[in-house]
């Protein structure tokens, strides 16, 4: 359902990860966010997944 009004919303690439059950694992991109904050000073940047060409 998700996926489906995102792609409504006009993005193109969604990947979805799942449901409630597999949180723990896209929780772990805070403690990564954090680090960036903290090395960039500033939460202006973005962190962007790239598929592999086969």
């Amino acid at each position: 359902m998700v996926k489906g009004l995102l792609e409504e919303l006009g993005h193109r690439d969604v990947i979805d990860l799942g449901d409630i059950t597999t949180a723990r694992g896209a929780e772990m991109l805070l403690p990564l966010w954090l680090r960036l904050y903290a090395v960039l000073g500033t939460p202006n940047f973005n962190i962007k997944v790239v598929r592999a060409v086969e």
